[in-house]
């Protein structure tokens, strides 16, 4: 198992970011795996996630970013909820996604097993890259990603607002 990030959460758990195997929390005497084998269409052809930062913020929910795909994990101590781009990230010309992945297609040239796209009004609630470098917060409480194509990406708890060059 190759390790990429590591943390001690709040509570003295040791959190463990994989490359291949998800996330791992160590209590003192249990090691449990989560986000490993999970059934998300955006993992690049795998169910493994790859994890390369874990952070705490203030109100003690712990983040996870992806690098294969899987966007943003938050874990709020009971459930995961998983923030990846609008379905317009993953619209397709012969089969390419903007950032150039392949993607299978249907006849409408977007991924088979995407929603269908989303109003631009909608798309502040969606994170703008589904890689994700880094998280951090600021002194308001805003969580910010350094994502792999998008620039930053500031989450005030409501909308995403994406800064690129």
């Amino acid at each position: 198992m190759s390790i990429s990030s590591l943390l001690e959460d709040k509570d003295g758990n040791i959190w463990l970011g994989t490359m291949n195997s998800g996330i791992y929390r160590f209590d003192g005497k249990n090691l449990t795996n989560f986000l490993n084998h999970a059934d998300h269409p955006f993992n690049l052809g795998t169910y493994h996630q790859s994890i390369l930062d874990i952070f705490q913020d203030r109100n003690g929910n712990l983040w996870f970013s992806s690098w294969n795909g899987g966007g943003v994990w938050r874990y709020n101590g009971r459930s995961f909820t998983n923030f990846v781009p609008s379905a317009d990230y993953y619209q397709t010309k012969n089969g390419v996604s903007e950032d150039g992945r392949s993607f299978p297609v249907d006849n409408k040239r977007s991924p088979s097993y995407l929603p269908k796209s989303l109003p631009s009004s909608e798309l502040k609630n969606h994170i703008s890259d589904d890689m994700i470098f880094s998280i951090s917060e600021d002194n308001a409480g805003n969580i910010w990603f350094a994502t792999r194509r998008h620039g930053a990406c500031r989450y005030d708890g409501k909308t995403f607002t994406t800064f690129s060059e």
